[in-house]
């Protein structure tokens, strides 16, 4: 198991993908993923457009053109944003190979997330749709609520 740089806590989420070890650390409202090999740890730099936003998922896809590759979800830190969410694929160095530039498109009324590279890429490289697992993120600025049962307990 990969343990975060800074010394803290293990990572979130864990997979095998493209003959590597990808790790999502979720660190408050922070969050990167980072594959390690014998060279050292490598963190993926965001992808063009993503200057705002955070990586919240990642999983495998196969490809028909050339193995897996490791694609990963991006969307807002906490409180996220449901319907804001970017997808990326990555090349065998850790670089991506699309970009959302600019995040956003359309008009208020039918604003959506810009994947239309990522569509572009998973055209091109013949991929078949990743299933993305979510690792949950904290709630930072919430005070801890307690469940149902503990707030019935201390009624009696």
């Amino acid at each position: 198991m990969l343990s975060s740089p800074s010394g803290g806590s293990p990572p979130d989420h864990e997979i095998q993908c493209d003959g590597a070890r990808w790790a999502l650390f979720v660190e408050g409202e922070a969050s990167r993923v980072q594959r390690t090999s014998d060279a050292g740890p490598l963190v993926l730099p965001k992808p063009d457009g993503m200057e705002d936003y955070v990586p919240v998922g990642m999983g495998c896809a196969n490809s028909a053109a050339d193995g897996e590759r490791l694609v990963v979800a991006y969307g807002e830190a906490w409180p996220g944003c449901n319907i804001c969410e970017w997808f990326f694929v990555y090349d065998h160095d850790g670089r991506p190979l699309n970009h959302s530039v600019p995040p956003m498109l359309g008009d208020l009324d039918s604003l959506r997330p810009n994947n239309d590279g990522y569509i572009n890429v998973t055209n091109q490289l013949r991929l078949q749709r990743p299933d993305i697992h979510y690792p949950p993120r904290a709630r930072t600025t919430d005070p801890d609520i307690p469940a149902q049962r503990d707030a019935n307990a201390s009624v009696r």
